[in-house]
């Protein structure tokens, strides 16, 4: 696609990176619905382009810790007041914890916490409920976390964190190869999430500075680098929008990192090709949006050095791809 659609060929393509095949998947977002005249209830995955709910009592592609909570769930939650107002469930594989999310209107009444409190001991998981009032724990809960190179990372059970529990840290090593990071470099990282690349950047000795525009998750990036004593600033800023406001964006960077959502990076590219850092590690969710941002950095003076596959997603279609850019 990149030939294709972009004119640009890598001058070596890696093997690609590959985990466990199978059961490998450390959340997942299950579809819910109650039929209160019929008292059924469905829980399980949207067939595809459509509304209809395949109901599963398991899962080949989950975590084993998140499908043997699948059918205990079925049974549990039509006894449960909330199911007439329960949008989704979200089941969560964190570094020390399991996490059962529960998407709601309302918070739980006193009889539905009890039922839950009973299965989260039952089955050793956390209980969080996301209503329009809160999202919080139903009771005392330790903090949440994952592991990226070099730390652990605490976070939300809303923050986005990558499927694969081995493949992240494989691909942030791949990406702290690429970038050779020097005491002297200064990294902007955009699309920062709460720190997966960018503080791994910072414990190898960068100066970092860290976009995203979730306020939320710049703030839990900020407690992060405090916990772990690095030279990191974070911003929260529109990346889509001009950046000529912004204080950051005057300094000379050495080296970026950007990791987008799967609609890219139309204007930041523009914005990161003007200021000619030495080496830009792109790291792509599709092909598609990655070939229209690369054309912009050869048209800019950028070669394709190298580019990899991720196979981020066993059993799927979807693939990551990453790719290291250098001036020529």
């Amino acid at each position: 696609m990149l030939a294709k659609f972009a004119q640009v060929e890598a001058l070596q393509w890696l093997e690609p990176l590959a985990g466990d095949a199978w059961h490998y998947r450390r959340r997942a977002r299950l579809a819910v619905h109650y039929d209160a005249k019929r008292q059924q209830f469905k829980m399980g995955f949207r067939a595809p382009k459509s509304k209809r709910i395949t109901v599963i009592d398991a899962c080949l592609v989950l975590a084993e810790s998140l499908n043997k909570l699948i059918a205990p769930l079925q049974h549990l939650l039509p006894q449960l007041e909330l199911v007439k107002q329960l949008g989704h469930v979200e089941l969560i594989e964190f570094e020390h914890q399991v996490v059962v999310l529960l998407r709601l209107r309302e918070w739980p009444t006193a009889s539905d916490q009890n039922h839950l409190e009973q299965f989260s001991k039952t089955y050793n998981v956390a209980i969080w409920c996301d209503s329009e009032q809160q999202l919080a724990p139903l009771s005392t809960s330790e903090p949440l976390s994952y592991r990226t190179v070099g730390m652990s990372i605490h976070c939300s059970p809303t923050n986005f964190i990558q499927a694969h529990r081995q493949l992240s840290e494989i691909m942030v090593e791949q990406a702290l190869t690429w970038l050779d990071i020097q005491p002297s470099d200064k990294v902007l990282e955009l699309y920062a999430g709460s720190g997966n690349f960018s503080l791994p950047m910072a414990l190898a000795g960068a100066q970092v500075t860290a976009i995203e525009g979730v306020a939320s998750m710049v703030d839990q990036l900020k407690a992060n680098a405090h916990r772990a004593q690095v030279n990191l600033a974070a911003f929260c800023t529109d990346l889509e929008q001009s950046w000529s406001s912004q204080a950051w964006s005057n300094e000379q960077y050495t080296k970026v990192l950007l990791d987008p959502a799967r609609a890219g990076a139309p204007h930041a590219i523009q914005e990161v090709a003007t200021r000619q850092p030495q080496r830009i590690v792109y790291v792509s969710c599709a092909p598609d949006t990655l070939a229209r941002d690369a054309k912009v950095l050869k048209e800019s003076g950028y070669q394709l050095k190298q580019a990899q596959v991720v196979d981020m997603f066993p059993q799927t279609h979807h693939i990551e791809v990453m790719t290291l850019f250098e001036r020529e």
